[in-house]
């Protein structure tokens, strides 16, 4: 035998006469005449669909889920369009048009809660005009949705004292862009 084990078993084929089993069957095929081929029907999307096991959401992530907005609604007083402009301008025939115009111009920010617009608080100075700095912190947040945002002014810092944003909004303003800066700039290593 030779040490080629290809060779080995090509050989072991010759001898067993398997290769020319082989060669009858491919014949065989090759002569006969073409079957059509069978039309299998496919299976409805919906069938398919319904057979596919559903991920479920998982019971703890959805409490926890559900005690997160919980302290985004329930942390902060929320504001209607209407009064937002009440409190700015007590005088104003429309007074949901000045919520528009400051959230258009990226001044302020507003989560949509049973299909109405609703702004924080924290947000507005005591006369009810937008807090400068809140169109900054909006800027470094860019692409964050308006829920995402509230949640980070409602979490605690590291960066501001264990304190959350929003309660630094109006005293220490520049402290906050800066920790809205680290947040976007995430973890350095090294």
């Amino acid at each position: 035998m030779s040490d080629d084990p290809v060779r080995s078993v090509v050989t072991q084929l010759i001898e067993s006469g398997a290769l020319d089993a082989i060669a009858k069957i491919v014949a065989l095929q090759r002569a006969a005449p073409a079957q059509p081929a069978r039309h299998v029907k496919p299976m409805p999307t919906q069938e398919l669909v319904d057979q596919t096991a559903v991920r479920r959401l998982d019971p703890v992530a959805q409490r926890l889920q559900q005690r997160a907005i919980d302290a985004i609604l329930s942390g902060t007083p929320w504001l209607t369009s209407k009064e937002v402009g009440t409190r700015a301008d007590p005088k104003a025939v429309n007074k949901h048009s000045l919520a528009s115009r400051w959230l258009n111009q990226g001044r302020i920010f507003a989560i949509e809660h049973t299909g109405q617009k609703m702004f924080p608080d924290y947000e507005f100075d005591p006369l009810g005009s937008p807090i400068a700095e809140v169109q900054e912190v909006l800027k470094i947040l860019d692409g964050y949705s308006p829920f995402r945002v509230a949640s980070w002014f409602e979490s605690s810092s590291s960066l501001l004292g264990g304190r959350k944003p929003r309660e630094l909004l109006a005293s220490n303003s520049r402290a906050v862009i800066e920790a809205a800066r680290a947040h976007v700039a995430g973890p350095v290593h090294g």
